[in-house]
């Protein structure tokens, strides 16, 4: 699974969590009843493991706890196909809806459910949404003291609900109280002063397919390996959600499917992927930032 850069790489992620457990399903389906709800993971990660055999790389797999526990089998089968497995944390819930002590619990529940499914302990992070944001670097000092060798949580731009405006495009060591830990940023390109987001997800599926790859390739010439995300659910054709409002639908609906499944495809073409802790592994010396102070030293 580690090895060396391929020329053109791409660090490609997965967020494997059930349609429902996003955040424009949360007011339509609450955690009560998500054991109830039909689950699409099994069917999406089979059609993307699919794609990647066609591949001549892997990918990173941020599994939720929370469906390790339910579906071990498929964590095992991703691995075994020379996939990482790596953490997105346990239930879902946004680090800005928690406490320190909540998230360290959140990280134990997961290494238990990796454990428990036969699984290595994870070694790389992605936060729900990318709460991992200014007001919550505490969570940093909980991912060193758990064993993370990397973070992938940092959109290095303003977004609502994340984002961190003044962060580094490269990959660098985000500083937290105690200790820092590998962060590798989500995937922007400039323009001027300009930042646009093109790691995946959402800007990838409103994005024109054609538009989208030379985002990615001016990335690339711009210096810098993109990191990039989806969720299976995504690539699931058959996922809606029928209660929510017009609004989330179109949110999370938009050309998932085979519009999705058609720009991966033409993007796989092109790029070779690798997984996240390559790129993590292949970092030398980084700079170290912190939002909270210019010129701050790392201090473990």
């Amino acid at each position: 699974m580690v090895g060396s850069i391929p020329p053109d790489a791409i660090a490609l992620s997965f967020d494997v969590e059930e349609w429902f457990q996003t955040e424009a399903a949360a007011r339509y389906y609450p955690r009560k009843e998500w054991d109830a709800l039909d689950s699409g993971l099994d069917r999406a990660v089979t059609r993307i493991l699919k794609f990647l055999r066609g591949s001549n790389g892997n990918a990173t797999f941020f599994f939720l706890g929370w469906v390790v526990d339910r579906f071990p089998d498929l964590a095992r089968t991703v691995m075994q196909e020379g996939h990482e497995v790596s953490s997105h944390g346990y239930s879902h819930r946004l680090l800005t809806e928690m406490t320190g002590e909540e998230f360290g619990e959140e990280l134990r529940l997961t290494t238990a459910a990796f454990e428990s499914a036969g699984l290595p302990p994870p070694r790389g992070f992605r936060a729900p949404s990318f709460t991992l944001v200014s007001e919550t670097l505490w969570a940093v000092d909980k991912l060193c003291e758990h064993g993370y060798l990397y973070d992938s949580s940092i959109y290095p731009m303003f977004r609502h609900r994340y984002g961190m405006p003044g962060a580094p495009l490269a990959p660098f060591r985000l500083l937290g109280n105690e200790c820092s830990v590998l962060e590798l940023p989500m995937a922007i390109v400039t323009a001027g002063r300009t930042r646009f987001p093109v790691a995946g997800g959402a800007y990838l599926r409103f994005t024109p397919k054609w538009a989208y790859l030379a985002l990615l390739r001016k990335v690339r010439r711009q210096g810098r390996i993109p990191v990039l995300y989806l969720h299976p659910w995504e690539l699931d054709p058959e996922h809606n959600l029928r209660r929510a409002g017009i609004s989330s639908q179109v949110r999370q609906g938009f050309r998932t499917g085979r519009a999705t499944e058609s720009t991966l495809g033409r993007m796989l073409e092109e790029f070779t992927p690798v997984p996240l802790a390559t790129l993590a592994e292949a970092q030398g010396e980084v700079p170290s930032w912190s939002p909270k102070a210019t010129g701050k030293q790392e201090r473990g």
